[in-house]
């Protein structure tokens, strides 16, 4: 007859997840996400108002909102265990002076339980963080490419009404009867090469060039349909090369801001790792009250 066996543990999927929280403390270290006295809606919950808040378009910017939802949650949790750990030391020796070894032990666990997670959290929202920046940026380019596009056919389409009503009104009514009365009445001799006739053909030869700022440029006084589209067309791409030059000047700015908040960021990160190496270092005074 085969020796009785002892007791074997539960053989159950579920026995067998309540027996391993048997010598659960204070679940800092855990590594399940649900945990008793936590519920997944309450996960869920976060995770989309994560996903509301950054807005992921691929597999990876995914992957980050579901690390920052994760580190929330751990922090949140390691958080409650803190805020208990303190209130029971505080409760059973409000002076803490007179604490005992024993106690200040378990108040620098609990500190260092609790730095993980700060560390994780502050990694997982500077990386959301970034998706942020870049989504805004896209957007802010897209805006003003728009902009620009629309600004162009705004422009392309007052230059059409204008070489419109310059053909309209290039010949008046009046100018109309003019030239008729001129071929009733007998041609008159006009004397050649005159003043009048030689400020008219300068007149009408002055077109603007490329990069010219005389003032014969700037009194100019177009003719001519061509004249006018080739002045307005002119005018057209100044405009939009100082445009493109200010876009340009503010987009290094906002480069070199980014940068600079950037490294910021990496020299506080440094001095806070360097706050907490100290701190471990440093051994831990213990005060007792004089005898």
């Amino acid at each position: 007859m085969p020796a009785p066996r002892g007791a074997t543990g539960p053989t159950t999927e579920h026995g067998k997840q309540i027996t391993s929280r048997n010598a659960a403390k204070h679940n800092c270290t855990s590594t399940c996400l649900i945990l008793p006295g936590e519920t997944q809606a309450e996960f869920d919950a976060l995770l989309e108002s994560l996903i509301a808040e950054y807005l992921p378009e691929t597999e990876m910017q995914q992957i980050r909102v579901n690390e920052a939802a994760r580190a929330t949650w751990e922090l949140r949790r390691i958080q409650r265990e803190y805020d208990k750990s303190q209130f029971r030391l505080y409760n059973a020796q409000p002076n803490l002076c007179d604490w005992t070894p024993k106690q200040h032990a378990e108040c620098d666990r609990m500190a260092r339980y609790r730095t993980r997670p700060e560390r994780t959290y502050n990694r997982a929202l500077q990386s959301v963080e970034c998706l942020r920046t870049l989504r805004l940026r896209a957007e802010q380019r897209a805006f003003w490419e728009n902009m620009q596009l629309s600004n162009r056919d705004l422009s392309e389409r007052r230059l059409q009404l204008a070489v419109q009503r310059f053909e309209q009104t290039a010949v008046s009514p009046r100018a109309k009867k003019n030239d008729a009365g001129k071929h009733d009445a007998p041609k008159r001799a006009q004397p050649a090469n005159t003043n009048q006739q030689q400020r008219q053909e300068v007149t009408t030869n002055r077109l603007p060039q490329s990069g010219q700022t005389s003032p014969s440029a700037r009194l100019f006084r177009p003719r001519t349909a061509a004249d006018f589209l080739a002045f307005a067309t002119q005018l057209q791409e100044q405009q939009a090369q100082r445009q493109e030059k200010l876009n340009r000047e503010k987009m290094d700015r906002e480069a070199m801001e980014q940068e600079e908040m950037e490294r910021k960021e990496i020299e506080h990160e440094y001095s806070e790792q360097e706050n907490l190496v100290r701190s471990a270092t440093a051994a831990p005074t213990h005060f007792r009250p004089s005898a």
